[in-house]
């Protein structure tokens, strides 16, 4: 029973919401976390400031992540305002009410410790299997609450309830697909947390005997600029008339470049300079999922990775003209977020980071 475990906020919350006989190991596969489609139970904000006073090294990562600010997020706040509903708020805001605005309390905390760890309805933290719970530097005692340890909780499950769904007025259409584009990529086998999650070691000023080890709470996504870059390898090659290529092969990424968010692309852009740097010819263009207007279906998906694409592979060919040929040529991918889906360079932009870039001299390709 929860009355001999040693006092803990968690374990105490926990206890108002547990049926008397709760164990503190399950072999049954809990439901996973997802977004809110009803009022939770209350002292959620209470129960998660629990998980962070016991659990420094995760807290302070979680802190500085884009699940922490999945709500407070000036670009979310710039789009909701448009989309105003429910549909946005169960995952930006799941431990508030979707029915309503949420509190400052409630917004502020995003997707919170307790929203993965202790979805709604559970009376246990969640785990994978294997993990070590406690609250201790050593993890010496046993966790001061109950427990549901599943090896589903590893996998890419854990995940897909916020980050695979359809549009809320067309259900045969994915908003969001990145679960079935994993599933069609070379990295199929390998869980989300592997790359958006690594084992750091959170031991401070000694060596580490493996107690301090754990995953990332940061999670690491697509305003790390080094994950950004792993994300592809890009080879250019120009050719006479002011003809340039880009061929465009996805690296370490298990799913399209960039995925899941509507608001994200790239945008790949070529220019001829004169010697003092100045614009001789430019073009560009934005790779993305392309709709046929507002609420139609996607006319075609030219992300590298899609799962449209053989192998993932975009070739995106420019014509710069004749007068691009002595002239030098320097091209970009960057990663852009958009205040709207956009295919066109009018687009508002909220934020971009250059993915990566080169130079073409007029014979050819430099190192």
């Amino acid at each position: 029973m929860l009355r001999d475990l040693p006092w803990c906020p968690l374990a105490l919350a926990l206890a108002c919401h547990a049926a008397p006989s709760a164990p503190r190991d399950t072999a049954s596969v809990p439901a996973m976390p997802g977004p809110t489609t009803a009022a939770p139970a209350p002292d959620r904000v209470a129960l998660n400031d629990g998980c962070v006073r016991c659990h420094a090294p995760q807290a302070a990562e979680w802190e500085a992540s884009q699940h922490r600010s999945a709500y407070a997020d000036p670009d979310f706040l710039h789009a909701v305002a448009t989309e105003r509903g429910p549909f946005c708020r169960g995952c930006h805001a799941p431990e508030a009410d979707p029915a309503r605005v949420p509190a400052q309390a409630e917004g502020t905390i995003g997707v919170a410790c307790v929203t993965c760890h202790v979805p709604h309805g559970s009376d246990a933290s969640m785990l994978a299997e294997g993990t070590l719970a406690a609250t201790t530097p050593t993890r010496a005692t046993p966790a001061p609450h109950p427990v549901t340890r599943t090896a589903a909780f590893a996998d890419v499950d854990a995940c897909g309830g916020c980050h695979e769904f359809a549009f809320p007025r067309t259900p045969a259409l994915a908003m969001q697909s990145t679960l079935t584009e994993h599933a069609a990529s070379r990295f199929a086998a390998t869980p989300c947390a592997e790359c958006h999650m690594p084992w750091v070691d959170s031991s401070v000023g000694s060596p580490s005997d493996g107690a301090a080890r754990h995953r990332s709470h940061a999670f690491a996504a697509s305003r790390d600029p080094a994950m950004l870059r792993a994300a592809i390898d890009v080879q250019a090659v120009r050719e006479p008339g002011g003809r340039v290529s880009l061929r465009l092969t996805p690296g370490r990424i298990g799913h399209a470049f960039p995925t899941g968010d509507l608001f994200r692309r790239l945008w790949v852009d070529v220019q001829a300079q004169d010697e003092d740097g100045d614009e001789v010819a430019y073009d560009a263009r934005a790779l993305t999922r392309h709709f046929a207007g507002p609420g139609g279906p996607i006319t075609h998906d030219d992300r590298p990775g899609a799962t449209a694409l053989r192998d993932g592979i975009v070739d995106v060919a420019f014509e710069l003209g004749d007068a691009a040929d002595e002239h030098p040529i320097a091209w970009r991918v960057v990663h852009q977020r958009v205040a709207l889906p956009h295919d066109g360079d009018d687009a508002e932009i909220f934020g971009e980071i250059v993915v990566t870039e080169g130079r073409l001299d007029a014979a050819g390709a430099t190192p």
